[in-house]
Parts: structure tokens; sequence; C-alpha cells
């Protein structure tokens, strides 16, 4: 008997669940929109009829339950989308897939996920509807601008209805009120600003993209700029070391030459030093023309040498005037040059010999001495200066103060010099 009452209860629902889906028709969402945003706008109601496959009861222990298909609160969805929409924008067109909005810059998508209802009783009170979905707006690329913050929408009913024109109406004013308070956010923002703001900050992320890859662009090439430079610099640095070691090599080739022919020529005049003066004159007037030259061209070693080489063929003879112009120019270039010829070793023998005779007061060995240094070394200052001395510790102060002259042509200033100076004077008030 029981079983047959629950059949007949079974049968009643499902019959009373046919006849309701031709009652649920969309209940118009009221939307207060100031003023229709600019069209035109694309709506896609994404997934019908796939949206969900059938409505989420919870569990109950009721009987008498009724709830229209799923094709059926699908189709209200899609209905009532459209008509918030128009509400809100001044031109919609209905597209089928994203891929029909060519001409509308911005699309408008809509997705009921779920539909979850309660049905209640006495046996367990509490009757209630949820409508989940998203929805969203993008631009003409995909590029998505606004995203509705509303994704459920719960609604309470009073536990039983007293028609099924009220159960009919439950449903649809449950999926209105999820789309209400979608257009009411919608109703708040502008989509063509969205819309232009995302097309600027595109073109902005563009540029600053683009100039990006320009200043990476400009990066590289001042880079290879500055490798080129540094190679070329590197090149050219190179090359002028280069020619600095061959000009230095050419440089210490000529100057070995030239010592050579100085030293053969100088070995030459001191071996024709006691020779014949009509075998040295020529060869000492040679010299003192090539030292001629030399100081006109600036180079007062190469002169001073030259100068040398005569003094070693005239200083003994009785040509006075080629031998004083010999030795005034010899003291007048090495009174110009800081560095000095370098003393021999014979010449040193004499000045180390001329002190020690000195200061044994063995003034006439002394001034024998400091001759010989001079004859191979005239520009030699103190041997100059000494000789002066030891000839005037011998009274012979006429030969004194010339030799003292001849230092004062080498050391022409400072304190040496004015010592030098007022020692001739006091030399000539013994001169006889």
């Amino acid at each position: 008997m029981k079983g047959r009452v629950l059949l007949a209860l079974l049968l009643a629902s499902a019959l009373t669940g046919c006849a309701l889906d031709p009652l649920v028709k969309p209940a118009m969402p009221k939307v207060t929109v100031p003023q229709r945003q600019p069209g035109p706008v694309a709506l896609l109601v994404v997934g019908s009829p796939e949206s969900f496959r059938a409505i989420q009861r919870l569990p109950s222990v009721c009987f008498g339950e009724t709830s229209p298909s799923p094709d059926t609160l699908k189709r209200v969805f899609a209905e009532t989308v459209e008509h918030a929409m128009t509400q809100v924008f001044e031109r919609v067109t209905k597209v089928g897939a994203p891929a029909a909005v060519k001409g509308h810059p911005i699309l408008v998508e809509a997705q009921m996920t779920a539909f979850v209802e309660r049905h209640g009783c006495l046996a367990s009170p509490g009757n209630y509807k949820v409508v989940e979905g998203r929805i969203r707006a993008v631009t003409d690329s995909g590029e998505e601008i606004w995203r509705g913050t509303t994704v459920s929408q719960r609604s309470d009913w009073p536990m039983w209805a007293m028609s099924l024109g009220e159960v009919a109406r439950q449903y649809s004013e449950s999926i209105t009120r999820l789309v209400e308070a979608w257009a009411e956010e919608l109703a708040r923002v502008s989509l063509v600003d969205l819309a232009r703001e995302q097309t600027e900050r595109k073109a902005r992320e563009e540029a600053e993209r683009v100039a990006k890859v320009r200043a990476e662009a400009e990066r590289v090439a001042r880079e290879q700029v500055e490798q080129i430079a540094k190679a070329r610099a590197d090149a050219e640095r190179a090359a002028r070391q280069r020619a600095e070691q061959d000009a230095t090599a050419r440089l210490q080739a000529a100057r070995e030459a030239q010592a050579r022919a100085e030293r053969e020529a100088k070995e030459a005049a001191s071996g024709l030093a006691g020779a014949d003066w009509a075998r040295r004159r020529p060869l000492a007037e040679a010299a003192v023309a090539q030292a001629a030259g030399a100081e006109a061209r600036g180079d007062a070693g190469g002169a001073l040498r030259a100068y040398h080489r005569a003094w070693l063929l005239v200083y003994r003879d009785e040509d006075e005037a080629l031998r004083g112009r010999v030795e005034e120019a010899l003291a007048r270039l090495a009174a110009r040059l800081a560095d000095k010829p370098p003393v021999d070793e014979a010449a040193r023998r004499h000045a180390v010999q001329g002190d020690a005779y000195f200061d044994a007061r063995r003034f006439d060995e002394a001034a024998t001495a400091y001759t010989r240094l001079l004859a191979v070394a005239p520009w030699h200052a103190v041997g100059r200066y000494n000789l002066a001395l030891a000839l005037a510790a011998q009274e012979r102060y006429g030969e004194a103060i010339a030799e003292m002259r001849r230092f004062l042509l080498l050391v022409p200033d400072g304190p040496p010099a004015r010592t030098a100076q007022d020692t001739i004077y006091q030399w000539e008030t013994r001169l006889r």
C-alpha cells in the first residue's frame, strides 16, 4: 500500500515538472542607468546550452519537488542577460561565437555556471535558490578590460508556493537578481573608456617595448662602436710602439756609429798630438768646422765632442787664436749642457793624483796633474778651479787668474762663480 502511494507522489511530481517549463519566462531586470553607454557592443552568452548539465538539488525529505528543465533555465538566462544589456548599452548585437564580433570594439561574455536549489517542507524547512555565473568584457583583440565581481546570488522563498505560476516566478526572478547585479556594476563603469585606456596602455607598453628595443639596439651599437674604437686605438698604439721601437733601434745604432766614429777620431787625434803642426792643423780646422755646423743645428752635444777632438790637436801649440777659440767654445757648450761628457779613466787618474799632490802641498806636481786632466777633459770645472789654486799657491798669479777666468766660462753663475771672481780680485793685488 505504501509503495503505491510513493509511486503516485513521484508520478505527480514528474508531471508537475513537465507542466512548469512553459510557465518559466524571463523576469525583465529593472536597472537604474543614468545614460546608456554608446555601442555597438557584442553579447555572447557562453556555453548555451552547455553551461551546466542539470539543476543541482540539495537533499531534503520532502516529496512533490518540481523543477524546470536545464534548457529552460538556460534560455531564460540568455534572454534575461540580453534584455539587461539593452538597458545598459545603446546598441547590442547578440553573437554565437567570439569570432563573430567583427565591427564591435567590445564583447560582453556572460555565463551561468550553476543553479542550486533546495525545496523545503515542514519536515525540512528552508527553500532557496542560488544562481552562479560570471561576466566580463573584452576588446575585439581578446584583451579583458572588465570582470564582474558578483559571481553568485541567493534567493530565499516561502516554503510553500500557492501555484505553479508562483513556482515558475521563483526560478525566473532568481536568475534576474544575478543579472541585475551585473547590470548595476556595468552601469557604474564606462567600457568605452576602459577599452580606450586598455588601447592606450597597450600603446604605451608597445612604445616602451619599442623604446627598450631601440635602446638595446643603440646600446649594442655603442658597444660595437666602442669595441671598434678600442680595437683601432689598440692597433694605433701597437703601431706607435713598433714605430718607437724601430726609431729607438735606429737612434741607438746611429749613436753607436757616431760614438765609434768619434772614438776613432779621438784616437786618431790623440795619436797625432805629438805630430808636426802642419799635419795636425787641417784635422783641427776640420773638427772646428764640424763642431760649428753641429752647434748651428742645435746639437750642443755633437758640437762639444767635435770641439774636443779639435782641442786634442791644438791645446799644446803656438796657435793661440785657434786654441782660444776652441777653448772658449768648449767652456760655453759645457756650461749649457746639463749632462757633461763622461770622464774616462785616464782623466780620473789625473784628477785624483792632482788632489793628492795638492793635499801634500806639492803644488807644482798638482798643477801638472790638473793640466793633464784638462788636456783630455777641458770642460772639467773642478779640475780647472783646482789648477788655478795650485798655480796661485806657487805665486804664479797671472796664470792662476787666467785659469780662474776659464773656470768662470764653465760656471758663469751661482755662488761658485761669485767666489771665483772675488778670488781673482784678491790675486790681482799680488801681481808685480
